[in-house]
């Protein structure tokens, strides 16, 4: 087709050529990112990777000419950067199985809420982590129903709460901890597992990133994040307690940088053994956020992970089932 004005091709359109090219720079840069999550970054890294991704798509589809190509380029990265590619995958196939299993819950129950304590039960868990838990009487109650009067225990802090077939022996420390509750479980044959429930800090929820005050809001909850993880696994330390399943609301995905210090040497239930998508916040829609999360030592082995749509609670349940080494 020939520019009627001066007869020649007509020349391709500026953005249409420096479109995909932005979009490759850009998408290097957010790889870059995801993979190092420096700390100044926070605001932007904290979102999935998918996010941004699928924010740099129409960048990849300017070019008609070379739109196969250019999808290409931009579906490999997107695809290896998102967490739920394998665990989505993975889902086509049978989950692992062994001779004796457990199960683990954990669910945030909206303020204390017995209807989402409740919703637990038909998965029939053996250990259940509960956080912005229910009053103790009701918490009887729901030990009582879910676990279908077989003998059970409950050690209960300010927040989160530790439910679990057996017995149950309360970990005591020197000072009150209103953001975790440790406890050894003895289960009804003789099993030993150190368990830990957290609900960690809330997070920052800001979409003005055009404010520096944002920037540094994202810098210092995450900062003060590591400092609390941190003084957790101190305490832990002190009364000389290894876990051996911690899980609750990190209010956080993964991260390494701030969650090391009670998660070094684990593995992740969900990056290990997880099944479709992970996210559990905000429940029921957008799903985005993997912010509950389950991580055993290497004296438990994961079998299979999923969440489960919840009806009362703003969070999704995460279930996992384990062997023991």
């Amino acid at each position: 087709m020939l520019d009627a004005g001066t007869g020649a091709p007509p020349k391709p359109r500026r953005l249409s050529i420096w479109g995909p090219r932005i979009g490759i720079a850009l998408l290097a840069i957010w790889a870059i990112l995801q993979l190092t999550q420096p700390l100044p970054t926070t605001a932007v890294t904290v979102w999935p990777a998918w996010v941004g991704c699928g924010v740099l798509l129409p960048l990849f589809l300017l070019n008609k000419a070379k739109r196969r190509l250019l999808f290409t380029l931009w579906l490999i990265p997107s695809l290896a950067l998102t967490e739920d590619t394998i665990p989505v995958s993975r889902a086509a196939f049978p989950p692992a199985t062994a001779d004796k299993t457990y199960r683990i819950v954990s669910l945030n129950c909206a303020g204390g809420m017995l209807g989402a304590a409740l919703e637990v039960k038909p998965l029939r868990p053996d250990i259940i982590l509960f956080q912005e838990s229910p009053s103790e009487k009701e918490l009887q109650n729901v030990a009582r129903i879910v676990f279908r009067g077989e003998p059970s225990a409950i050690v209960r802090g300010p927040d989160a709460v530790i439910l679990a077939k057996g017995e149950l022996d309360p970990v005591k420390f020197d000072r009150i901890r209103g953001n975790f509750t440790a406890a050894r479980w003895l289960g009804p044959e003789g099993e030993r597992l150190n368990l830990v429930s957290l609900r960690l800090a809330p997070p920052v929820m800001r979409i003005d990133l055009f404010s520096p005050d944002a920037w540094r809001s994202f810098t210092d909850s995450r900062t003060s994040r590591k400092e609390e993880v941190d003084e957790m696994a101190a305490d832990l330390k002190s009364a000389n307690f290894t876990p051996d399943l911690i899980g609750g609301d990190w209010n956080t995905p993964p991260d390494p940088s701030s969650q090391s210090g009670l998660t070094a040497g684990l593995t992740d239930a969900y990056r290990s053994t997880g099944r479709w998508l992970g996210a559990t916040c905000v429940n029921p829609y957008p799903n985005i956020v993997r912010i509950d999360q389950i991580w055993g030592s290497p004296k438990v082995k994961f079998l299979n992970t999923w969440v489960v749509k919840t009806e009362f609670s703003d969070h999704r349940i995460v279930v996992s089932d384990f062997t023991l080494r």
